[in-house]
């Protein structure tokens, strides 16, 4: 027992112990409910029709209700001086899918192609995961992890638009190291039976001995065939479709006798991509069986333990008085102890059980961004509600308040969308000082230095167009000056027109290419910067290329790479 660590846990509810003396006064004030018999009653007579046993007034029942009032307020308060460990409750579900990103997933055998299909697949799938762990590795010919584990499945789904052929730094079909590295990422959680999900067209290059890998280790490999055995060309950017070493078009086929084997030697299903949730049902099914909430004992939160509930335990006698005839003043006692109406956004209890940090994420979630700038304290908090209302430069500001790297970056990102490309630049560059491996900061300041280098370039070659007009206006008004002085009025100012025409127009069309030029950075800027919170695909694209350089992994072939 800590006496000096002893506080209330909700301190608002004291605000109510002056109701008591209140009460008391009102109810003990002078003309009060005996007025009405003072003036037809004899005084002596009165005391002994007002008076209780052995002549004593009846003041104990009112003391009673008061110190009820002061013991239900207490308990309300919370009262607390110690803290008890509780354990952790979480599922046991923990799922890592692995989705092929080769060029092979481009094939038009399935409408649009393959890989639009299986983006829809894993969107269903992860509307299905909302309990348990799950995370996702993109491979081709080389894996790379787009989220690792994580509760918040609806984080990885708001990825899968960026998921794209074009992310990947290198081709080919490495289906085993992406498997080996899905391991890496179940042996990092303390489970025991976790769960693959591949998602591909083809077993590709040591799928199998990894899958027997991962079912030895007490985790199981399923796969959910993506195409039709019949195929389809892999249609090239630029027209065209890609060719096989000996020069015919290649036309990927879905192998299931392959991609069943895998699945059979991963201890899983396999199944071929529908477009019901059959497919789902038949992979999920056995896992769902499975998922159970458990408690992991070694991982603990403290949390104060109250004791308020003792003191309601001292009102019991007082609630039994309650049903003595005239004890109504217990009514108020009996309101206090009811328990609270649920937290609403349009009430006051909305302030008393939530802070308005609390307040201000619910808002946020809401799409009420306004409301959620104001209520925020957190100035992180505040600056995220703040640059989703487009108010990039009190954002800025709310980020400048967070001293840390993915505060520069944020306030950076703000700076990005009021133009203030080299302040932007400068907070990138105060993020990479604290975290160097913060890979989104290191590709927006790349971007915001190239868009500054073209515009210094631009802005040279129009000073430099300006420059070569002028002085094709000023050859060509001397060649065509006339070469006899005729001296009429009319041809002067005919002379002095054309003049002034071949001088101005140079003049206006700079500046209307400038702007021009100016509105459509701008919006694409701006397209872009809007962009970073919902579709990373540039920032994995940067990033999975740097980790393929930091791998120091010679260029790959280009050859029969799908």
């Amino acid at each position: 027992m800590d006496l000096s660590q002893f506080h209330f846990l909700r301190p608002w509810w004291l605000a109510l112990l002056p109701v008591a003396g209140v009460l008391a006064w009102w109810l003990r004030r002078p003309g009060g409910d005996l007025s009405a018999w003072q003036q037809i009653c004899d005084p002596k007579l009165l005391e002994f029709l007002t008076c209780g046993e052995g002549g004593r007034p009846r003041r104990w029942p009112l003391v009673l209700v008061s110190v009820g009032w002061l013991l239900a307020c207490l308990a309300l308060a919370g009262p607390t001086w110690n803290k008890r460990p509780l354990p952790l409750f979480q599922t046991e579900a923990v799922r890592v899918v692995v989705l092929d990103l080769s060029r092979s997933m481009l094939a038009g055998d399935l409408t649009p192609d393959r890989l639009t299909q299986a983006r829809y697949k894993l969107a269903d799938l992860l509307d299905r995961n909302q309990e348990g762990q799950v995370g996702l590795v993109a491979y081709a010919g080389e894996s790379f992890v787009v989220s690792p584990l994580t509760q918040d499945a609806n984080t990885i789904k708001a990825m899968l638009g960026a998921l794209d052929v074009s992310i990947m730094p290198v081709q080919g079909s490495e289906l085993g190291e992406a498997l080996r590295l899905a391991h890496q990422l179940l042996d990092g959680v303390t489970v025991a039976d976790g769960e693959v999900i591949v998602v591909t067209d083809s077993v590709g290059t040591g799928g199998l001995t990894a899958a027997r890998e991962i079912f030895e280790a007490g985790h199981r490999v399923s796969v959910i065939g993506v195409g039709t055995p019949e195929g389809a060309p892999i249609p090239q950017a630029n027209g065209g479709f890609f060719k096989a070493s000996d020069g015919t078009i290649a036309v990927p086929r879905l192998n299931e006798v392959e991609l069943a084997e895998l699945a059979a030697i991963g201890g899983g299903i396999y199944v071929r991509l529908r477009t019901d949730d059959r497919d789902l049902d038949r992979v999920l099914s056995p896992r769902a069986n499975n998922l159970a909430t458990s408690s992991n004992d070694n991982t603990e939160s403290l949390q104060w333990r109250e004791e308020g509930p003792w003191l309601v335990l001292l009102l019991l006698p007082l609630a039994a008085l309650a049903f003595r005839r005239g004890w109504l003043l217990v009514i108020p006692l009996a309101v206090l102890v009811l328990p609270p109406p649920p937290a609403s956004a349009d009430n006051w209890v909305q302030d008393a059980f939530k802070t308005p940090d609390q307040q201000a994420s619910d808002a946020l979630s809401a799409g009420e961004h306004e409301s959620a700038a104001a209520l925020a304290v957190d100035p992180m908090l505040r600056g995220e509600a703040l640059y989703r209302d487009q108010q990039f430069e009190a954002a800025a500001a709310a980020f400048g308040k967070v001293n840390g790297p993915d505060g520069h970056y944020n306030r950076g990102n703000a700076l990005a969308m009021q133009e203030r490309y080299q302040d932007a630049i400068d907070a990138y560059d105060q993020a990479l000082a604290m975290n160097p491996e913060m890979d989104d900061a290191l590709y927006n300041k790349s971007l915001l230095e190239e868009l500054l280098k073209e515009q210094e370039q631009q802005q040279q070659q129009q000073e430099n167009s300006d420059s070569q007009d002028q002085s094709e206006g000023e050859s060509e008004q001397q060649s065509e000056q006339p070469s006899e002085q005729e001296g009429t009025e009319e041809s002067e100012q005919q002379a002095q027109s054309e003049e002034s025409e071949s001088e101005e127009q140079p003049e206006q069309t700079a500046p209307m290419a400038a702007e021009e030029l100016d509105a459509e950075e701008k919006q694409s800027l701006e397209q872009w910067l809007r962009r970073i919170p919902d579709d990373p695909g540039g920032l994995l694209r940067r990033k999975f290329l740097l980790e393929y350089q930091r791998r120091g992994q010679p260029p790959a072939s280009e050859e029969e790479q799908w």
